[in-house]
C-alpha cells in the first residue's frame, strides 16, 4: 500500500517542480518522506526544489542525505553544484560540475557556470572552452554567456573576437551598462576612437562609471581624436572619482601636450612616473613637454631614459640630437 502512495507523492511533486510550484512541490516531497524516510529519490527532488526556492543551504543536506542513500547520479551533483555557486562556494562547486559532467550530465547551463568559475579563478582558455560549449549546447541565458565570453576574449587579447561576442549579446537584449562600457576599452585597443567613445556615452548614460575607469578610457579616446580639452575633462572627472592610476596622469599629460601647456604636461608625467606608470612612451612625451619649455639638458636625460626601455621613433633621436645642441650646461 505504502509504495504505490510514495510514488503519487514523488510524480505529483515532479509536476509542480516542473511548474516552478516549488513549495507546493516540496510538500508533495516532504510526504513521500513521512512514507518512506529512506527513499534518495525523493531526498533529491527536495533539494531540487530548495534550490528553486533559493534555500541552498537546506538543499545541500538534502542532496548530502540522497548521496548517503547511494543516489550518485549527474543529475544529482549538479544540483549540489549548482547550491554551492548560489552560495559562493565556487571552488566546490566546480567539483561538482566535473562530477556532473563526468557521469554524462553535460547542460548548457552546467558549462556556463563552469565558464564562470574558471574566469573567476583566471583560467581564461578553459574559461573560454566552457562557454563555447555552453553555446553549442544553446544556451545563452539572453546573451548572458556572450558577454561572459567577450570578458574572456578581453583577457587574452582577441579584441576583435571579444567585440562580436559583446554584440551577440546586446543583440539577444542583453543591454547592460557594462558591456558598453567593455565594447569602449575593445574599440580603444583597436584604435577606433569614434566608436569607443559611442560606447561610453552609452554606458555612462545608463550609470556606468566603475569608479571612474569609464571616464578614464573616454579620455584615452578623445585623446585618439586630438579633442583634448573633452579629454582633460574625462581624465579630470576619473580623478575625481577616485581612480588614480599612473596611465591616466600619462594620457592627461599627453592631451596637455596637445594644447601646448608644456609645464603643466610635465608635471603630469612627473606624476605619472610616481605612480609607477614607467614606460618609455612616458618619458618621450615628457622630454617632449620639457624640450619646448627649453629645459634641454633635462629632456636630453628622459629621451635617453625612453631609448633605454625600448620606445625608439624618429622624433626622439631628432629632438634628442636639437636638445644637445642647444644644452649649455657643464658636461
Amino acid at each position: 500500500m505504502t509504495e504505490p502512495l510514495v510514488r503519487r507523492w514523488l510524480d505529483e511533486g515532479k509536476a509542480l517542480a516542473g511548474q516552478k510550484r516549488y513549495e507546493e512541490a516540496l510538500a508533495a516531497f516532504n510526504h513521500a518522506l513521512q512514507l518512506d524516510p529512506g527513499n534518495a529519490l525523493a531526498y533529491g527532488q527536495k533539494g531540487h526544489v530548495l534550490n528553486g526556492l533559493k534555500r541552498y543551504e537546506e538543499a545541500l543536506v538534502v542532496l548530502e542525505q540522497a548521496f548517503h542513500l547511494g543516489y550518485t547520479s549527474g543529475w544529482i551533483y549538479a544540483k549540489k553544484g549548482y547550491a554551492l555557486y548560489e552560495l559562493n562556494h565556487h571552488r566546490e562547486a566546480l567539483e561538482a560540475f566535473e562530477c556532473a559532467i563526468t557521469l554524462g550530465y553535460t547542460r548548457g547551463w552546467i558549462y556556463a557556470k563552469k565558464g564562470r568559475i574558471l574566469y573567476e579563478f583566471g583560467n581564461h582558455p578553459e574559461a573560454l572552452a566552457a562557454f563555447d560549449q555552453a553555446l553549442r549546447l544553446d544556451y545563452t541565458e539572453g546573451g548572458w554567456v556572450y558577454a561572459k565570453k567577450g570578458l574572456v576574449l578581453n583577457e587574452l587579447h582577441r579584441h576583435e573576437e571579444a567585440l562580436t561576442a559583446f554584440q551577440q549579446a546586446l543583440q539577444l537584449g542583453y543591454t547592460r551598462s557594462w558591456i558598453y562600457g567593455q565594447n569602449g576599452y575593445v574599440y580603444n585597443e583597436l584604435e577606433r576612437y569614434e566608436e569607443a567613445l559611442e560606447a561610453f556615452n552609452n554606458a555612462l548614460a545608463l550609470g556606468y562609471t566603475e569608479g571612474g575607469w569609464v571616464y578614464a578610457k573616454k579620455g584615452r579616446a578623445l585623446n585618439g581624436l586630438e579633442r583634448y580639452e573633452e579629454a582633460l575633462e574625462a581624465f579630470d572627472k576619473a580623478l575625481q572619482y577616485g581612480y588614480t592610476r599612473g596611465w591616466i596622469y600619462g594620457q592627461k599629460g599627453s592631451a596637455l601636450n596637445g594644447l601646448q601647456r608644456y609645464a603643466e604636461a610635465a608635471e603630469a608625467f612627473d606624476r605619472a612616473l610616481q605612480l609607477g606608470y614607467v614606460r618609455g612612451w612616458t618619458y618621450a612625451k615628457k622630454a617632449n613637454a620639457l624640450f619646448e619649455l627649453r629645459r634641454y639638458a633635462e629632456a636630453v636625460q628622459d629621451f635617453e631614459h625612453a631609448i633605454k626601455r625600448g620606445y625608439t621613433r624618429n622624433w626622439i633621436y631628432l629632438k634628442k640630437e636639437q636638445a644637445s645642441l642647444h644644452d649649455t650646461s657643464p658636461k
